[in-house]
């Protein structure tokens, strides 16, 4: 038994590398890119393909993989170089941005819409790597939500406390920003699809760590884009409904400060 748990932790400790080599190779391409006044990788060509192939792979890296719960670090790691790759993308040539108001909540949204138009530009290439994250995470919370049964009160800090609720807002924002991109005339609709479909694939997992109130605007987003998304929509939309109007509420839920 030892000698198959070691096998399996040096194989996954291997895909964890070769997934880092290929996000960082990706974010070389668009620094250079970026300084040249060209585009980042794209999904059309050269090297660009072959990466996004790679780093958009869910069966090698994360369908085909059973995570123990005392893999949780390194799981954490893959999670991370799968939102970095993603992130390559969405905060592409940030310098573009007029930093001449010092005002932080106008930097913001400077940033905020740089984003969107990244997204726009660079919609087939996040379309694919979003995913990757999304689902990663939706391996990473039944593990973390065993490591806290683990630790005794007093040891759950003010620190562990916080990152519990990051963690939760972060779920949330990814809810709210497929459901409220439905219909955007910018991002065609099969890439709002892939995405909405992934969201549904975890909901269960992502609702059972979500505050109650949480699920609840959920709940009325999805509900109203059902009376307004076309057919196509339906299915992910119904199954997201029948996640996150379950009232429930243990492991992380519970935990909500």
């Amino acid at each position: 038994m030892l000698t198959l748990l070691g096998a399996s932790y040096l194989a996954s400790a291997g895909e964890l590398e070769e997934y880092a080599r290929a996000a960082n190779r990706l974010a070389t391409l668009s620094q250079v890119a970026q300084q040249e006044g060209k585009t980042p990788p794209r999904i059309t060509e050269g090297e660009g393909k072959e990466l996004i192939a790679l780093l958009s792979n869910r069966q090698r890296f994360l369908d085909s993989r059973s995570v123990a719960p005392g893999e949780l670090n390194e799981l954490s790691l893959l999670c991370g170089e799968m939102t970095k790759a993603m992130m390559n993308y969405m905060m592409f040539d940030l310098q573009r941005i007029d930093r001449s108001n010092k005002d932080p909540a106008a930097l913001s949204a400077a940033v905020a819409a740089a984003a969107r138009e990244n997204i726009q530009r660079y919609q087939d290439e996040i379309a694919l790597l979003m995913p990757m994250p999304v689902l990663c995470m939706g391996k990473q919370l039944p593990l973390l939500e065993q490591f806290l049964t683990t630790l005794k009160p007093e040891e759950i800090t003010e620190t562990r406390q916080r990152g519990i609720a990051m963690t939760q807002n972060g779920l949330l924002n990814s809810m709210l920003g497929a459901l409220t991109g439905i219909g955007d005339p910018s991002v065609r609709e099969e890439n709002q699809l892939k995405m909405l479909n992934v969201l549904a694939e975890v909901a269960p997992v992502y609702a059972a760590a979500l505050p109650l109130n949480n699920r609840s605007y959920i709940t009325a987003l999805a509900r109203t884009a059902l009376l307004n998304s076309p057919p196509a929509f339906t299915d992910a939309l119904l199954r997201i409904l029948a996640a996150m109007e379950n009232m429930e509420c243990t492991g992380l839920c519970s935990r909500t400060s």
